[in-house]
């Protein structure tokens, strides 16, 4: 990084290059308010090593709402429709409500922590909170441009999510249970996922091509996939 003195009527004021946009624009950060050339001039080296390692970041003048959103898109085109709904559900719902209206260069990390903490008071599960955590994590690591510290996050752990025992039925529970669906008709939707551990979305997205009867074989060549509102509220 490179960087010089400019004079702004009485005062003094910082620029520093801090590279280019994707257009081949020239990106400056401005410090002003120096009253004298040679405080500029002491505060100049300093302020490009901070920039370089990090400490102060190069931002942008946006809301962290609008970052979110900006944030969302990219995501969309780089992460399954899935996981795509649940960060935007999830961002939607928790993160941008409570955090949208501080600027990206003004959030800090006590407002991480607390909220953080009011997703406990909320009642939220410990797996949710963990959700929200890592879109936050992931939110924050890609936003130093936009402002954002990277180490917003350095204070606050990662909610722990308490182990549960994995209960699951034995080869008679699953019979009884067959029996009893055997004249419904999603019966054999419910039977090809139990006998076979294909999911939800492989077992109603088979097509008749994915069959191969003779050799008593089933392909899964594509899932169904439902566009739905995803439950975030616990």
């Amino acid at each position: 990084m490179r960087g010089h003195i400019r004079k702004r009527g009485n005062k003094y004021s910082i620029v520093i290059d801090i590279g280019r946009d994707h257009l081949g624009k020239r990106k400056q950060k401005w410090f002003s308010g120096f009253d004298k050339k040679k405080e500029a001039e002491k505060e100049l080296p300093k302020l490009i090593q901070q920039l370089e390692l990090g400490e102060i970041v190069a931002s942008e003048n946006m809301s962290f709402a609008d970052y979110m959103e900006k944030w969302l898109e990219r995501k969309k085109k780089n992460v399954t429709y899935g996981t795509y709904r649940h960060y935007e559900a999830y961002s939607r719902n928790h993160i941008i409500p409570s955090l949208g209206k501080w600027q990206t260069n003004k959030v800090k990390d006590y407002h991480i922590a607390s909220f953080m903490d009011s997703l406990e008071d909320k009642g939220l599960s410990k797996r949710t909170q963990r959700h929200i955590y890592r879109i936050l994590s992931s939110a924050i690591s890609s936003g130093a441009q936009y402002g954002l510290n990277k180490n917003l996050l350095s204070k606050t752990d990662a909610p722990k999510v308490p182990k549960k025992k994995i209960e699951f039925w034995n080869e008679e529970e699953v019979q009884t249970f067959l029996e009893s669906l055997f004249e419904e008709k999603h019966y054999m939707p419910i039977y090809l996922a139990l006998m076979t551990g294909m999911r939800q979305g492989e077992v109603l997205g088979l097509r008749w091509d994915s069959i191969d009867l003779d050799q008593r074989i089933l392909s899964v060549q594509q899932q169904l996939k439902i566009k739905e509102v995803l439950d975030v509220t616990n």
